[in-house]
């Protein structure tokens, strides 16, 4: 509800759809900057873009998976350490090479 170039009240409905989308772009934004190791910027950008067509589905499980690596007792988190690592160099760690079923993929597949 609005006033022509005035003052803007949401309505319920309106207000409910704005939470919805903002709870969005809020697990988006902790996925791209805190899973994915992108840059705060980056990470708000992308959520921006990408919050309005995410299924509820979809949220829920980011949310899952941020909440799950969050509460990890392990810090730093393994797996996304080493992930993060392969993400900057190509190449994966030492960490991850321990557990013997990881083996560095051939330099024509990355």
């Amino acid at each position: 509800e609005h006033e022509s170039y005035g003052h803007i009240e949401l309505t319920a409905k309106g207000r409910a759809v704005a939470e919805e989308i903002y709870a969005r772009h809020v697990i988006l934004f902790a996925f791209f900057h805190e899973v994915l190791g992108l840059s705060a910027e980056v990470a708000e950008e992308d959520a921006c873009r990408v919050e309005h067509h995410l299924s509820p589905e979809a949220r829920e499980r980011l949310l899952q998976l941020v909440d799950f690596i969050r509460s990890c007792p392990e810090k730093p988190v393994r797996f996304l350490a080493n992930f993060q690592h392969y993400a900057r160099t190509g190449e994966r760690s030492e960490g991850c090479s321990a557990c013997g079923k990881c083996t560095p993929a051939p330099a024509a597949n990355r």
